[in-house]
């Protein structure tokens, strides 16, 4: 075997088995970090002050989007492949990085149609910013709820529901 043909083949092998190094943003763990603080807080919104960009005064927590439906939804049954989207610089500022959760709790979202059967689930949706070392830190938060039918749940975690260019 050539030395071109080995070395080809290797540099293959090491990305098909995640060995040739990783190209997670550090958006993906913050993210990740974010959803942690909020549900081992029963997902209230003072979780998110470690988080807050230094610019943001800390009582604009409390006038943020509220997470304590979350509550009554039995506790996080998967998150799944976080989408991130290029950031946005102020004044023109928008969400960037989304993590779909899906929660344990079923529910019939359709009265009329009791048999139809769905999770509660949602696209938690971050603004994200860069502090002055470079790590991400947050300046805005928003979140999506959609029911999801149990069939439709693996499409939902990879995202495939809302982002149809991947």
């Amino acid at each position: 075997m050539s030395y071109r043909r080995y070395l080809l083949l290797s540099i293959v092998g090491m990305v098909l088995t995640g060995c040739a190094g990783s190209s997670n943003d550090p958006r993906q763990g913050f993210a990740k970090s974010v959803v942690d603080a909020l549900a081992a807080n029963n997902w209230d919104r003072s979780a998110l002050v470690a988080f807050l960009c230094d610019d943001r005064p800390k009582v604009s927590v409390e006038r943020g989007i509220a997470f304590d439906l979350y509550q009554a939804y039995d506790g996080i049954k998967s998150i799944g492949k976080i989408r991130l989207t290029p950031m946005a610089s102020p004044p023109a500022m928008a969400m960037d990085t989304f993590i779909p959760v899906l929660f344990n709790k079923q529910f019939a979202p359709f009265p009329a149609m009791p048999d139809q059967i769905a999770y509660h689930a949602t696209y938690l949706q971050l603004q994200t910013q860069k502090t002055a070392d470079g790590k991400p830190c947050l300046e805005g938060w928003g979140r999506n709820e959609i029911p999801v039918n149990p069939d439709q749940t693996q499409d939902f975690l990879s995202h495939k529901g809302i982002f149809n260019h991947d």
